[in-house]
């Protein structure tokens, strides 16, 4: 979960009195604006359930009005406080830091209870609407958008509701997961452009498919997930197989559909288009895909044909995610890689989707520790940061460059050859 605090703004309440309100981004993401006193009733509530020796400093009260200089300084530690709660495993999965989140959103959002019709779309086109409001978490929309679909109560956890955006391209882009301490009302009203919520499968180990291949309501979501996959290009095959797949599509096949589908190149991978990199050079033009254990770059170049540079997840010891420069709003995201036995190399992408890979590096990450560790459940959904993650060397504060977390790998030296 990466934090940040970018914004804050003077209003005003209903008696005319004036106050400091923070924006809240989660994962790029914005969340909320809270007032000071509403994270330092957190700051509270996390200290008596958890004890005060596990949370990290929060600024104290003051008695007067801020200077300009001590308000930088009071934003600034709000931010680095939200980001160092999110890298202790227990604070992070606490129910008080996930009730805060929620209930801060919503109150950001209106403090009057709303309902409304919600379209949530399958990717075969079609559409399921359910009744939602203002107090429904992600979680309980997605357990609506199942019980009409008769998903059944064991299969829910592998899937998400994901927030697909259209560019400039006209194409379709994933952006976000939401996760439980949202509100996807709440959530899909504060993103600005043309935007729908989805339903697909989210985990990254093929052999799940077999899960959800035998019962025929969730074998559908699969089948439909894949038709739309392999006719955006995002799952590739040669014509032959097309014309089998046309075929298997004719007859209703869908099983047979998927046993070959899952065969072909990049399939149960999520795609990021529109990306620059700096591997194997400065102002590479790349198409990222991220699954089965990897990150595949497919490099685009004006003087030679698409090439691929695979860079396998277990090889990856950490990653942050950092401004451009000093007065550049947009990020990048750098990996450390493990290049050769003895060699490290940073490689940093720039992507609008920067946030969103992150989020999926980290699941990816997860569910390779609990497969280790014999335990698999849908690690996207999760606010899991890992252990003893370090923070970015930065240490600016005037200038407020939101720097993030340095995310180390758990499975960067706890997954040996046989796992690759």
């Amino acid at each position: 979960m990466n934090f940040s605090i970018p914004d804050s703004k003077e209003v005003k309440d209903a008696t005319g009195a004036s106050f400091v309100v923070y924006s809240i981004y989660v994962n790029g993401i914005f969340h909320c604006d809270a007032r000071y006193s509403q994270l330092y009733t957190l700051n509270e509530n996390l200290k008596q359930v958890h004890g005060s020796h596990k949370l990290p400093f929060f600024p104290p009260k003051r008695f007067f009005s801020l200077t300009k200089a001590q308000s930088e300084e009071r934003q600034y530690c709000l931010e680095k406080y939200l980001q160092n709660v999110s890298q202790n495993t227990e604070l992070v999965h606490s129910s008080v830091l996930r009730r805060f989140l929620f209930a801060a959103q919503q109150k950001s959002a209106s403090d009057q209870h709303f309902n409304n019709d919600l379209s949530i779309w399958l990717l075969n086109g079609t559409q399921v609407l359910v009744k939602a409001s203002s107090e429904d978490s992600s979680e309980n929309v997605l357990q609506k958008v199942c019980d009409q679909l008769r998903v059944p109560q064991e299969l829910v956890q592998y899937f998400s509701l994901f927030v697909m955006s259209t560019i400039e391209s006209g194409s379709s882009q994933l952006i976000h997961c939401l996760q439980d301490y949202e509100c996807p009302l709440i959530t899909l009203k504060h993103l600005s452009g043309q935007n729908k919520i989805i339903i697909r499968k989210s985990y990254w180990d093929p052999a799940i498919d077999l899960k959800l291949m035998s019962d025929r309501f969730t074998l559908n979501l699969l089948y439909g997930q894949t038709l739309s996959d392999i006719e955006r290009g995002w799952v590739i095959a040669d014509v032959d197989t097309e014309q089998q797949l046309a075929t298997l599509q004719s007859r209703g096949a869908k099983r047979e559909y998927l046993e070959i589908a899952r065969s072909l190149k990049y399939y149960g991978y999520l795609r990021f288009d529109g990306c620059t990199c700096d591997y194997p050079e400065p102002g590479t033009d790349t198409i990222i895909s991220i699954g089965h254990k990897e990150l595949i770059f497919t490099l685009k170049s004006a003087d030679s044909a698409d090439n691929e540079s695979r860079f396998r997840i277990t090889r990856i010891r950490c990653w942050k995610i950092t401004p451009l420069s000093e007065f550049n709003k947009e990020v990048q995201l750098s990996f450390e890689y493990l290049v050769s036995a003895d060699k490290l190399q940073w490689i940093t992408v720039i992507s609008q989707s920067v946030f969103f890979i992150s989020v999926c590096l980290q699941a990816t990450v997860d569910e390779l520790m609990m497969k280790k560790n014999g335990s698999l459940t849908n690690n996207m959904k999760k606010l899991r940061i890992v252990d003893g993650a370090k923070e970015s060397s930065s240490k600016s504060k005037s200038s407020l460059l939101h720097f993030t977390p340095l995310l180390e790998n758990d499975s960067f030296e706890n997954i040996g050859d046989e796992d690759l």
